[in-house]
Parts: structure tokens; C-alpha cells; sequence
């Protein structure tokens, strides 16, 4: 009697190392499938083509054509991660861009080409003829004035005023004389929103955090080893130790434990490690914590009290498939939880887990098809699924991702089933259908494998000159047919726009209709840039796309979604600088396993490798591609693709065999470095009990519940594990003040001032202290060296608006209201602020406060 589980990994008949019984490659057309290999590659290079057309032609897409002589240019704005609203016709913000040109005589012509995104205006001199951008044109081609009638002697004053209603203004301008050439550059001046002037900033150059920004983080890689150092050097020692025995091992594998055996204990091992881990840390994290998980959560409520599915237009995630939210919430009802309390968050995180288990086993499973004959890749590639960060930090998170990449699994497990049986099971066939319409039924991003799947399935019938009706209608019209069963409800919904909003609801979601996120453009020098991730990985996403995805997959990159470095999740980020360098192996060989794969299936195709590698290419493209149409910085996550865990560990095995053969001297080493990566990965994951930033995102979580007591008790404690979070301390010190314990926190504002003189939040603390007292100037005094510390500091810069506001210092406050705009320009308070100081009056907002 074969259990279920064995059943999965080896299937009937299969003896271990051995094909599928039935199966006979032969039989297979070798022209055949060298055509659809040839043709996947055609449409693959007819897909980059066609997205290389759009970037330099589409107004739809916000790529920047580069053109000599003349650069973008836009205001530099310190970024933001938040999303921002669409703004409307009415009230959009606009950007104004000036420079001077000095003629020494009269123009005899002078032609000035202009783009800009999206429209514009030109004034020269602030007389004459302003020069308007048409509303139907594209606004990549230059369009060209003759403005040698504006132009006079001496000097000149050009003006473009530029608004973008989905993204910051830019501006690529050239004037021609012929006396010379005037082109938009650094040298300009701008000021968007009612912001200071500044430089302008060229476009395709990356825009780093400056300091104060939410988002910096100032450590470096040796300060981070070297905190860790004594852990660090205990991993090496024990990657060391196991990568000699395992050799040892593998080299002389006689006696001993089986195949199977060594199976059963590598997937209880990882098993282990997944439930320890996470059962432990489940208790250290909080709501905060996840990318949108209060959407998630909100989804799932709903479900729990209207019992119906939301209106697709009502929240940030209601537009997605429902499938994941109806397993959790139906989790949630009969386990007698709610999404509000402890113990539901817990269940709900035991989710992921049990899907992550799932999705492990089934890669495993997967990659015993790919390679039969073998052990090692197998395992190599399970461990990779185990160990991966991406996997392992979205497990701890709330999402449907882990569904999807649960189910996305177990189709190609199915297919590749299918393909390497002669007389595949209609079991088999059905349950590829359905768990396919599951995982389209759970998130958008699966119609990416759809067509493959379908399309591999036909060329394998194809290759085989199968003429049975019976197979064509089992293998490819009975998956297709319950595919749709499963799934097709709700894209009907989606396509016609009917029940329950579901066009509406991708609408209002679509980048540029309802939001915009920085950068809110795309250039090639975006897809071409490499390394931040190597040196500032935490939002590195900013820099480039192969940062983002390196920052993503390697690590957790863009903190679960956190907006600032103070609340990122508890995770080691000191360890996790290390282990992004050391990633670099498991990424050569992923390359490697590419380059492998892609040779293999030019010169001996295989439906099985079409199939990965056709998945693997489309994702990719997608990924460019969603980019592109929604240019913001959050948009590059390599989580994304966790669906390809099977692809993904199938090229690192295949890639890692090949740069450390056993029989070769360096295995010992690569496998040492491997071992060190993965041992790495594990303990960046671990949260300590003692956590102090746990302490700080459960007290900050407290804080804004109106738990006060608890959320000084946690910062109390936190503080005394990490005195130097700034953080804790102001949640410490606000939290005295407002239970009566002012001599404490005045002591505790006063103790941060003398040790941490650099951090900005220890002066706001002090200002904050000082305002409430009426000591109004000692506060601004604060709140200006906060400033001198932290110079884009949003916080100090809001503050220092209203401490003039509130002294009567309107003009000062007005100028202050200009520079903490030039850092938010799009905070609508300060828009208001800014309009009635302007007018010389106190904002209605700041006259009781």
C-alpha cells in the first residue's frame, strides 16, 4: 500500500531514479518540437520588440526616449513610496521650469523643440505669445516654434510650465540660434507645488535618499558584518563542516540510508525548519507588517460579515479573485476567529505556511520528473524552495500570493505528469483543469501561465501524432473545459463589467486612473543600472529594475511593505546584508541553469523544458512590461514571480551542478558558500524574543489603539534591549507625557540629546517637549537642528511650519511651508497651509492647536 504522499512524489509504477512507466521519448517528433521551440523564441523577440515600439512611441507608456542634445529634467523632489492620488484638471499641480539665456545681439532665428510629460506652456520674456502644448499630440515628439521674435538682447528669460496628472512634470526642451544651443539640463531652475526653487534634476539619473529620508539607511556592509561578526563566522564554520561531509557523502554513497530515505529526511528537515520558524515568529509580527495586508484583511472581514463578496471598486485588493479570501475567511468561521484578534492573525499566517509546505513537496515532486535519474538536482532545487527569502518572508505575511504560487505549482506538476506519461490518468488531466481555474480564481497574474500550459499540452499531442479522439478530448479539452468551470465566472464578470463591479474595480485599480507612485516614469537607464542592491538594498528598487528584483528575491527588499526604515518587519537586516553578497552564487547559477536549459532546448527539445522555459521567458516579459505600465518603485517585486518557484529551482539546481561538479576541487568551496547562503537566509528570519523593533511595531500598533499603558510598557522594555531606536524613545517619552510621567520623559528627551546629538527624532522629541510649555523659540531651535541632521526629514519640516504659524511668524512659516513642500509636494495639507499663509493669515488648522 503506497500513502498519498508517496504517491505524489513517486506516482504508480515509478521505480526511484526511473522515467514514468509508459514513457518513450522517441515516440515524440524532434522536428515538431524544434519548431515550437524556434517559435517560442520568435514570439519572445516579437514581444520585446513590440514593448521597445511602445516605450519609444506610446504616450500611453511613461518611458522617456533619450535624444541629443537635450536631457529630461524634473523637480527633485526627495521620493516618496506612498502612492499619490490622480490629480483632476481642476486642481493639478504644476511644475515651473526657468533659465536664463543671454544673447550679445539679435537672433537672425531661433527654433525651440520641446516635449514634455504631459502638457506644457512656454513663455519667453513673460510677454508676447505663449506657445501651448495641442491636447492630441504625442507627447514624445518634439514639437518646434520659431520663437526668434521673443528673443531680444541682452538677457532672457524662458519659462515652461509643465502639469502631469499621474506623475511629477518633466521637461526636454532645446533652443537653437545661431550664436548656439540652449537645452534643458541641471542648469535650471524649477519649483513644483508652490515648492522652493531648485536644480533640476536630470531624469535618468537615479534619485538617491537624502538624509532625513524615511527610506535611507545609512548602514554599510562592514558595519553590518562586523555587528554580526561571531554569528557570521559560526555559520561559515558549520557551512564548512556540512559542505565536507555532505561531499564525503555523495562521493562514496554505498551503504547507508536509501534514496528514499534521504528524501523523507531532507523534506521532514525543511518541513521542521519552515513550522519552528515561523510558529515562533507568528507571535513577533503584527498587522503592520505585509504588503496592503490591511486590504487583505479588510477582504476577509467582509466575507466573514456580509458573507457576499465586496463591490470590486470598494478597497485597495477587492478587485482580485476571491479564492484565497473565501479559504481564509471560511478558516477563520469554522476555527470561531476573527481577523481583529491575535489568535486570527495567527491562523491566518498558518495559512501561508501550510501552502508553503505544500508548494516545497510539490516542487520537489516537480523536479523528480525533470530529473529522474538523479537525486542531487532534486534536492538541490527543494532546498532552494525552502530557503529562498522571498518564500520564506512571504510566508509570515498575510497574502494570496502564497496560494497562487501554491497552485501554480501543482499545474506544472500536473502537466509535467501528463507529458511523460504515455496514457496520462484522466485524473490527472481534471485536477490540471481545476487546479488551473483555482489559481486564476485567485490571482490575475496566473493568465501569464494559461497559454502556456494549453499551448504546451497541444504541441506535445502534435509532436506525438496523436490521432485518438479520446486523448485530444482528455489532455487538452477536458482540462481547458474545467479550467473555465473553475474560473471563467469571474472573468466574464471582469469583461462585461457586470456583478459586482468587477471593470469598474480593475479600473479604479489600474496605475495612472486612481494613483501614482514614484518614480512615475521609466527610463533606459532604469533597466540598465546594477549594484545598489549590493551596498543599499532596502528600497533599492528606486535605483533600477535588477535592484528591485535582486532586493525582492534575496532579501525583503522593500520591508513587507513597510513606507520607512523605522518600520520595517524584525527581521536581521545587519545578517541580511551579508547574504545579499553571498546570493550572488545562487544567482550565477540560476544564469547558468538558463543558459543550460535554453541550449537543451535548441538542440534537443523537450515539451517539459518548453514549458518552463516558455512560462519562465512570458513572466519576465510581463514583469517589463507592468513596469513600464505602472512605473512606480513598489511595482518591482520579484515576489511577483513566486508562482516560478518550479522553474526557478529546476535552472539553480541544473546551474549549481554544473559550476560545482562533485568530482571537481571547487564543489567543496561552492557548496561551503552555498550552505553559508542558506544557513544565512534561515537566521535572517529568526526573530529574537528580546526583538526591539518587534517591541517598537507592537507598541507603535498599541499606541494607535488607544492602548497606551501597554504601548509604553512594550517601548520601556525595547528600549532597554535597543537604547538607540529613536522611535521607541519618542513613543516612550509621548507615552509619559500623557500618563503624567512628564519629569521621566523630560529625562529621558534630555539623556537622548547628550548620546544621540545626530538623530533628528531626539530634537523633535525636545521640541515637541518644549512647545507644549509655550517655549516656543527653544522648540524651533530643535526643530531647526533636526533639520541641520536630517535635512528632508518630513516630520521637522511639517513641525517647523506650525511652530511659526503658531508665534505669528507668517512669513517665516510661509517660507518654511515652501521648503517642506519641496520635500512632499503632494501632502494636501501642506497645500492648504501654504494657500493661507500666502494670504497672510494663520491656517485654520493650526489656530487652536
Amino acid at each position: 500500500m503506497v500513502a498519498p504522499w508517496q504517491y505524489l512524489l513517486r506516482g504508480p509504477g515509478f521505480r526511484y531514479g526511473a522515467p514514468l512507466a509508459g514513457h518513450n521519448p522517441s515516440s515524440n517528433s524532434p522536428a515538431a518540437l524544434r519548431w515550437s521551440a524556434y517559435l517560442l523564441l520568435a514570439g519572445v523577440t516579437v514581444i520585446a520588440a513590440w514593448l521597445v515600439w511602445r516605450c519609444l512611441r506610446d504616450p500611453a507608456v511613461r518611458f522617456l526616449p533619450q535624444q541629443s542634445p537635450a536631457s529630461w529634467i524634473a523637480y527633485p523632489a526627495s521620493p516618496d513610496i506612498s502612492a499619490q492620488s490622480v490629480a483632476s484638471l481642476s486642481n493639478a499641480p504644476f511644475a515651473v521650469f526657468r533659465r536664463i539665456v543671454v544673447l550679445e545681439s539679435p537672433a537672425q532665428k531661433a527654433q525651440l523643440r520641446i516635449r514634455a510629460l504631459e502638457n506644457y506652456r512656454v513663455q519667453i520674456n513673460r510677454t508676447g505669445e505663449a506657445f501651448s502644448s495641442h491636447p492630441d499630440r504625442n507627447w514624445k515628439e518634439a514639437v518646434e516654434f520659431n520663437v526668434q521674435s521673443q528673443l531680444r538682447p541682452g538677457t532672457n528669460l524662458i519659462e515652461v510650465t509643465v502639469t502631469n496628472l499621474a506623475g511629477p512634470p518633466l521637461l526636454w526642451l532645446v533652443l537653437s540660434t545661431e550664436r548656439g544651443e540652449w537645452i534643458s539640463d541641471s542648469s535650471w531652475e524649477v519649483s513644483y507645488a508652490n515648492a522652493a526653487w531648485q536644480p533640476a534634476r536630470v531624469a535618468a539619473n537615479a534619485n538617491p535618499f537624502p538624509p532625513g529620508n524615511p527610506m535611507r539607511n545609512d548602514t554599510s556592509l562592514a558595519g553590518s558584518v562586523r555587528r554580526e561578526l561571531k554569528l557570521n563566522l559560526t555559520l561559515l564554520l558549520l557551512a564548512v563542516v556540512l559542505s565536507l561531509l555532505l561531499r564525503d557523502w555523495l562521493m562514496k554513497r554505498k551503504s547507508g540510508l536509501t534514496g528514499s530515505e534521504v528524501t523523507k529526511v531532507a523534506l521532514l528537515g525543511l518541513g521542521a525548519i519552515w513550522i519552528v520558524l515561523i510558529l515562533h515568529n507568528s507571535a513577533l509580527l503584527t498587522p503592520i507588517n505585509g504588503f496592503d495586508i490591511q486590504q487583505h484583511l479588510r477582504y476577509i472581514q467582509h466575507l466573514l460579515t456580509e458573507h457576499k463578496l465586496p463591490p470590486a471598486d470598494s478597497g485597495w485588493e477587492t478587485h482580485q479573485p476571491p479564492l484565497y479570501y473565501l479559504i481564509a475567511a471560511l478558516g477563520l468561521q469554522i476555527c470561531g476567529l476573527d481577523v481583529a484578534t491575535s489568535a486570527g492573525l495567527t491562523a491566518l499566517r498558518v495559512l501561508s505556511l501550510i501552502f508553503g509546505l505544500g508548494q516545497i513537496v510539490l516542487v520537489f515532486a516537480s523536479l523528480r520528473l525533470l530529473f529522474p535519474d538523479e537525486l542531487r538536482r532534486p534536492l538541490l532545487g527543494t532546498a532552494m524552495a525552502a530557503l529562498l527569502p522571498a518564500h520564506l518572508y512571504h510566508a509570515h505575511y498575510i497574502t494570496n500570493e502564497t496560494l497562487l504560487a501554491l497552485l501554480v505549482s501543482g499545474v506544472f506538476y500536473l502537466v509535467l505528469r501528463v507529458l511523460r506519461s504515455a496514457q496520462p490518468h484522466p485524473a490527472w488531466c481534471a485536477g490540471l483543469g481545476a487546479c488551473l481555474g483555482a489559481a486564476l480564481l485567485t490571482k490575475l497574474t496566473a493568465l501569464i501561465v494559461a497559454p502556456v500550459v494549453f499551448a504546451v499540452l497541444l504541441v506535445h499531442l502534435l509532436a506525438r501524432r496523436e490521432r485518438r479522439l479520446k486523448s485530444w478530448l482528455g489532455q487538452l479539452v477536458l482540462p481547458l473545459a474545467l479550467c473555465l468551470l473553475v474560473s471563467g465566472w469571474f472573468y466574464w464578470g471582469l469583461w462585461t463589467g457586470g456583478a459586482e463591479s468587477a471593470g469598474e474595480g480593475a479600473s479604479r485599480w489600474g496605475y495612472g486612473t486612481g494613483w501614482w507612485q514614484d518614480d512615475g516614469y521609466r527610463t533606459r537607464g532604469y533597466f540598465l543600472r546594477f549594484g545598489e542592491a549590493l551596498t543599499r538594498p532596502l528600497f533599492s528598487s528606486f535605483h533600477s529594475y535588477w535592484d528591485g528584483l535582486y532586493s525582492t528575491l534575496w532579501g525583503d527588499g522593500l520591508g513587507g511593505g513597510s513606507v520607512s526604515v523605522e518600520l520595517l518587519p524584525p527581521w536581521n537586516y545587519d545578517l541580511l546584508a551579508l547574504g545579499y553578497v553571498l546570493a550572488l552564487l545562487p544567482t550565477l547559477a540560476v544564469v547558468v541553469g538558463f543558459a543550460l536549459a535554453l541550449r537543451q532546448l535548441l538542440r534537443q527539445p523537450s515539451t517539459e523544458w518548453l514549458l518552463l522555459l516558455g512560462v519562465t521567458m512570458l513572466f519576465g516579459l510581463a514583469s517589463i512590461y507592468f513596469s513600464l505600465q505602472a512605473p512606480g518603485a513598489s511595482q518591482v517585486r520579484a515576489s511577483f514571480g513566486l508562482m516560478l518557484l518550479v522553474p526557478f529551482c529546476a535552472l539553480f539546481a541544473w546551474g549549481q551542478q554544473r559550476l560545482a561538479p562533485l568530482a571537481s576541487r571547487r564543489s567543496v568551496a561552492l557548496m561551503a558558500l552555498l550552505i553559508w547562503w542558506g544557513l544565512t537566509s534561515v537566521f535572517v528570519h529568526w526573530i529574537p524574543g528580546a526583538s526591539a523593533q518587534s517591541r517598537l511595531l507592537r507598541s507603535t500598533l498599541q499606541m494607535h489603539s488607544g492602548q497606551g499603558e501597554e504601548a509604553v510598557r512594550l517601548a520601556e522594555v525595547g528600549l532597554k534591549t535597543d537604547p538607540s531606536k529613536g522611535l521607541l524613545r519618542s513613543l516612550c517619552a509621548d507615552g509619559w507625557r500623557q500618563l503624567g510621567r512628564t519629569n521621566e520623559a523630560r529625562e529621558l528627551i534630555a539623556q537622548a540629546l547628550e548620546k544621540f546629538p545626530n538623530d533628528p527624532l531626539a530634537h523633535l522629541d525636545a521640541a515637541m517637549a518644549a512647545a507644549e510649555e509655550r517655549r516656543f523659540d527653544e522648540a524651533i531651535r530643535h526643530v531647526r537642528q533636526a533639520q541641520v541632521v536630517a535635512p528632508d526629514h518630513p516630520m521637522a519640516a511639517r513641525e517647523l511650519v506650525v511652530l511659526l504659524a503658531r508665534q505669528g511668524k507668517l512669513d517665516e512659516a510661509l517660507m518654511a511651508c515652501r521648503e517642506a513642500l519641496r520635500i512632499r509636494p503632494h501632502d494636501a495639507q501642506l497645500q492648504e497651509w501654504f494657500t493661507d499663509l500666502a494670504q497672510g493669515k494663520v491656517p485654520a488648522s493650526l489656530e487652536n492647536r
